[in-house]
């Protein structure tokens, strides 16, 4: 594995729909669940190496980048692999990738191979997309909706049930919290950034629809604020390999919350108990509008 920092991230952001597509139907198959997160892994694998091929001649520019791949043990950076090395290993773990998402169903491969086109998008300079803000982070957006969604379409090849503005909600929140990852987790994170509006918008207008929509809001509740715990942690720290790697940590945390929370509101009496009422306070309060 070239990149094993972030494989944890990846795979729980794949665990989460299929979680989600078992509290809505009850029933999983572990085995394309399994195949499909191994198969995603795999293959996104090639997207952060040639990401870091194309960006390496400017990143050893800048010591702050260097700095922070050095602290994420990137293989490049680190001297580990040479780049035409990085590019040959991780090609051939992509086709491995690809050819065991093709064995789950034409949906998945499909939305699959969507992902590392946009995510390439992202990351060719040919594009330019990194010059236009709000293009970039809408960009972003969609790339960590197919993530998150993804291990939804190892169980069906339907969208039926499919908790859409659950989904946009948990990529625009993933989406700032990388902005706030990107300041180093600055405390003069600035909220009135255009981008940071805009990614804010989002996150808001799919807070609300994912609220009165599924039947989660104490899932949703638990895992915001939690998140806001984790923002404020990281904001007390002092060095920067500090917030680089602890940071990359409690964004597995969240992804891993998140989860967790699902499972717990559903099993737990008490929790149960809890969210149905919100579930009725939440009918009460939308007849209002």
């Amino acid at each position: 594995m070239l990149y094993p920092v972030h494989f944890p991230r990846n795979f729980l952001q794949f665990l989460i729909s299929v979680i989600l597509f078992y509290s809505i139907f009850g029933q999983i198959s572990l085995e394309s669940a399994l195949i499909g997160g191994i198969a995603f892994t795999l293959s996104y694998q090639f997207t952060y190496a040639l990401n870091d091929a194309i960006d390496y001649k400017y990143d050893i520019k800048d010591k702050s980048i260097i700095k922070k791949k050095l602290a994420l043990h990137y293989p490049l950076h680190s001297g580990v692999v040479k780049t035409k090395e990085l590019l040959l290993f991780s090609s051939a773990v992509f086709v491995i990738g690809t050819l065991l998402a093709s064995k789950i169903n034409l949906t998945f491969f499909t939305i699959q191979m969507s992902l590392l086109i946009f995510t390439f998008f992202h990351s060719n300079p040919f594009f330019r997309i990194k010059k236009f803000s709000l293009l970039l982070y809408a960009n972003m957006i969609v790339i960590q909706f197919i993530k998150f969604s993804l291990g939804w379409f190892t169980q069906t090849t339907t969208f039926e049930s499919f908790p859409f503005w659950l989904f946009v909600l948990l990529s625009s929140f993933y989406v700032l919290v990388y902005r706030i990852y990107k300041s180093h987790f600055s405390a003069q994170f600035s909220l009135f950034n255009i981008s940071n509006l805009f990614v804010i918008s989002i996150l808001i207008i799919s807070f609300i629809f994912s609220l009165l929509l599924y039947k989660m809001p104490l899932a949703i509740g638990m895992t915001t604020l939690f998140g806001l715990f984790c923002y404020y942690y990281s904001t007390r720290l002092k060095s920067l390999k500090q917030k680089m790697q602890i940071g990359m940590i409690l964004i597995y945390i969240m992804s891993l919350f998140a989860i967790i929370s699902i499972i717990l509101v559903r099993t737990d009496s008490t929790l149960y108990s809890v969210n149905y009422n919100l579930i009725q306070a939440l009918n009460e309060f939308s007849k209002l509008f």
